[in-house]
């Protein structure tokens, strides 16, 4: 069965983004196919790494947002799940039951 991400992405795309604004945004999650498919944004998988490595491939491909589900996806982002607001380069955005979207601020 496949998992559609619920209201932080749907929600995000509905009240956040313009259709011109849809097209540079890029969710990072563990399961990007997922994402698009039940948003049409583009996605990039988080890579099973430390937080550095992970905000270096987000640099690289241009990730916009961080959607987590769950604190276990990625080990090295727990504390970015359990404590929103503790790392100033994960803006949080929405949150629906497990999941949570952030922004992402890369410079």
């Amino acid at each position: 069965m496949l998992h559609r991400p619920t209201e932080p992405t749907q929600d995000f795309v509905k009240q956040r983004a313009s259709p011109r604004d849809a097209r540079r945004v890029v969710v990072m999650s563990r399961k990007p196919w997922q994402v698009f498919e039940a948003t049409g944004l583009a996605g990039l998988q988080i890579p099973h790494e430390d937080v550095p490595t992970i905000l270096e491939a987000a640099r690289r491909f241009d990730a916009t947002h961080l959607l987590l589900r769950g604190k276990g996806e990625r080990s090295s982002l727990g504390q970015i799940y359990l404590n929103p607001g503790s790392d100033s380069r994960f803006e949080f955005v929405a949150r629906d039951r497990r999941e949570r979207l952030y922004r992402l601020h890369l410079d």
